[in-house]
């Protein structure tokens, strides 16, 4: 199980997982647990930034194959895929798979040396950050500018101890989507009269360090979370005369109304580095997704998003003008299982 899964399962809410629906398979090892999902839809851009597609997209296929450690046995977790991660900055894909087609992105070894004590071995999913990368386990279906900044997927080894109410964590790996060679991270979650609170430290090798903090409630009517970053450079990669930090801050509010639900999320941007760490160096995101359940485990959602940056970053349909708003559309289809 992995971080962002342990945090879904202290509060009943937050971070969406994989793991959502599923069922059991049995092999001659024992009982493996199957979930999964997948999104198809029409998606629309007027403004890219890069590169731009209209048209109908299958962003995500999700299988997940998992089997927790026993204490001192051994267990495993893996997912495979396509995941395009299309984001409010700029929906055209952009695959953490192999090409185009299927690829395995997560893929670790747990080990239970004592009963509150895990070790994950292997391809993790990064701790940090409130939104995963497949879309339907998230409120809304662009990924947040706030997520695009944080670490997805890499190699690396996790030590996990559970007091019961609270988890700690600390991992090394040899992500380098921060400029490093790699980094160290440490955490700590917990469940608090309904509130589920976590903090993590990443600290990259000569990269960019990060603190990530996460705070999330679910009530029968509206959830509700906050998701703060604050990342800096470390003296190895910054630039002369210049800031060497930058903020993000990302709220997520979903009013639920029997079978609809209206995810609403508003993040603020803050960078004056040279890095280009949120791709504007000063603006906001304000994102609706209007989602009506067709089952537990099938829903429909149309989704429009508006992202306002300082300077004119965002490239026309022309390849050739510029300006300083982004409007994203999409009507989709997703399903758990």
């Amino acid at each position: 199980m992995s971080v962002k899964q342990a945090i879904a399962l202290l509060c009943g809410v937050g971070v969406a997982s994989t793991a959502t629906a599923g069922g059991m398979l049995t092999s001659a090892s024992g009982d493996i647990a199957f979930s999964g999902g997948a999104t198809a839809g029409y998606f629309y851009n007027n403004r890219t930034g890069g590169g731009n597609i209209d048209g109908f997209e299958v962003p995500d296929v999700s299988l997940n194959f998992s089997s927790d450690a026993k204490a001192r046995g051994v267990g495993f977790n893996v997912v495979t895929g396509r995941s395009q991660t299309p984001t409010v900055m700029s929906s055209a894909p952009t695959s953490i798979t192999a090409g185009e087609g299927f690829g395995m992105y997560v893929a670790d070894f747990s080990i239970a040396p004592l009963t509150n004590l895990t070790v994950n071995i292997g391809k993790l999913p990064t701790s940090i950050g409130y939104e995963i990368a497949p879309t339907f386990a998230n409120p809304n279906v662009l990924l947040g500018a706030v997520w695009g900044a944080q670490p997805v997927t890499y190699p690396g080894a996790r030590a996990t101890y559970n007091f019961g109410a609270a988890q700690a964590y600390a991992e090394v790996n040899s992500d380098t989507s921060t400029g490093g060679s790699g980094a160290t991270v440490v955490g700590v979650l917990a469940a608090v009269r309904g509130v589920n609170l976590t903090a993590s430290y990443y600290d990259a090798y000569n990269g960019r360090n990060i603190v990530d903090v996460i705070a999330s409630y679910n009530a029968d009517k509206f959830s509700v979370a906050a998701n703060v970053d604050y990342h800096m450079l470390d003296k190895a990669v910054q630039a002369a005369g210049q800031a060497t930090s930058a903020t993000g801050m990302a709220l997520y509010v979903t009013p639920k109304m029997g079978k609809m639900s209206l995810p609403v999320r508003v993040e603020y941007l803050s960078d004056t580095t040279t890095k280009g760490i949120y791709t504007v160096t000063d603006g906001y995101t304000v994102t609706v997704t209007p989602t009506y359940s067709l089952s537990d485990n099938a829903f429909v959602r149309a989704e429009a998003a508006y992202v306002k940056a300082k300077t004119p970053i965002f490239v026309g349909k022309d390849g050739a003008s510029t300006a300083n708003a982004r409007l994203a559309g999409s009507l989709s289809l997703g399903v758990k299982f």
